[in-house]
């Protein structure tokens, strides 16, 4: 990883950031397929609190990632959209009327390696890339 870092070093900022964002977001995708297969899904159509009436499996279609560098450090956040809150709040802690069903934090952890693996291969391939271009 090193080695990867300081080729990354000489590459121009603009394509390195872009080649950097593009590694982890491929890195992500095995973890996001586990993530919408590991989260529970309703029986019945509800509204969110903005009032549309969605069905079954939106949490589901509502798993995201965003890659940013923020404070010179490259960031992936993968969550819910703002609108399925309730898959993160309600689902994974429980409520009363619910026992709490834990689906993101496990699923992240047991993908960790390979999303690490996958990082450091794709960076690889994409610092090679732009070395013979």
């Amino acid at each position: 990883m090193r080695d990867l870092l300081k080729k990354l070093d000489r590459i121009e900022s603009a394509t390195a950031i872009k080649a950097l964002r593009s590694a982890a977001l491929l890195s992500t995708t095995p973890a996001i397929k586990a993530m919408k297969l590991a989260i529970p899904v309703g029986k019945d159509t509800r509204r969110t609190y903005k009032g549309r009436l969605v069905a079954p499996g939106f949490a589901k279609r509502s798993i995201k990632r965003v890659a940013k560098i923020e404070k010179g450090k490259l960031v992936v956040r993968i969550g819910v959209k703002a609108e399925a809150f309730y898959a993160v709040q309600f689902v994974k802690r429980g409520t009363r009327h619910m026992s709490a069903r834990p689906w993101l934090q496990r699923t992240f952890e047991s993908n960790q390696k390979n999303m690490e693996r996958r990082f450091r291969d794709q960076l690889k391939r994409k610092i090679e890339k732009i070395a013979r271009a």
